[in-house]
């Protein structure tokens, strides 16, 4: 479908990269950056805080509940609820923040495309489907700002997770923590696969939801027509066709993601086989 855009719309072109949708999102956040920036920190923290209970449990699980650990364990219920308020403390934070932002988000671009829409010519309305319209107007804006908000939250708080993790390994045996660091381009490969799939699957889907409403709305504006033509059954098995493709998409999308995971888990799994192995030396 041919669409009249300018500089900044929700249709993304096929060649677009993740990190330029990345950017493009942040245009629409600017005047939030404060939010967006304590969003951040509150992610950063609630990883590290999750790493370090992790790392500061391990002499419990080596040592057990002992006459030599009574001391620390005098101060540990104390240390891990002041963790645990304050692990509490960031994710609300940052849920809070996030939530603010990609809203602002939905909202601007969805006032934006209607803005935009008003101004097209009317052989764009003649050959464009009202419901594709719709759907890009309440369906597309909100899966732009959603996945760009998951991204963020993913990107920030697991990173700051897996670095607290990273630090501690390299601090506890760099020689056997090195071997991990092998699996980073194999895993940087599925995730860039896995990231190509799920964009031409999103696009699939965007499509799909737009035909949903079309569909539907063709058949409300000639309920008349229909039950003048008993076109029931056939406007059944229309609509039947465009929800089994929705379905088919979202299977895709869910293998897909089951696939990477197990996949990554899999390479993983190869990795710590071989730090298991040297350590026993």
């Amino acid at each position: 479908m041919s669409v009249y855009l300018n500089n900044k719309t929700v249709f993304m072109d096929q060649q677009r990269t993740a990190w330029q949708t990345v950017k493009r999102f942040l245009t629409y956040v600017l005047d939030l950056k404060t939010t967006l920036f304590l969003g951040v920190v509150a992610m950063l923290g609630y990883g590290m805080v999750d790493a370090t209970l992790l790392n500061i449990l391990q002499p419990l699980v080596d040592d057990g509940f002992n006459a030599e650990t009574s001391e620390f364990l005098k101060w540990m219920p104390l240390f891990v609820v002041g963790m645990v308020c304050l692990r509490g403390l960031a994710s609300f934070a940052s849920s809070y923040c996030m939530a603010k932002v990609g809203n602002t988000v939905v909202m601007r671009l969805q006032r934006e495309l209607f803005d935009h829409l008003m101004h097209l010519p009317v052989s764009f309305f003649d050959k464009t489907p009202s419901g594709e319209l719709v759907s890009k107007i309440i369906y597309d804006s909100t899966q732009v700002s959603g996945a760009a908000s998951k991204s963020m939250v993913n990107i920030f708080r697991s990173g700051a997770f897996i670095l607290g993790l990273l630090i501690w390994m390299f601090y506890q045996s760099w020689q056997l923590s090195i071997v991990l660091l092998f699996i980073a381009p194999v895993v940087g490969i599925i995730v860039n696969v896995v990231s190509r799939r799920f964009r031409v699957i999103s696009r699939r889907l965007q499509q799909a939801m737009g035909n949903v409403s079309s569909t539907a709305q063709q058949m409300l504006h000639g309920q008349k027509d229909v039950l003048m033509f008993a076109g029931h059954e056939t406007e059944r098995k229309r609509f039947g066709t465009v929800t089994n493709h929705i379905r088919q998409q979202q299977m895709k999308m869910a293998t897909t993601r089951a696939a990477s995971n197990a996949l990554v888990q899999i390479v993983a799994s190869f990795a710590l086989g071989v730090v298991l192995y040297l350590a026993s030396f």
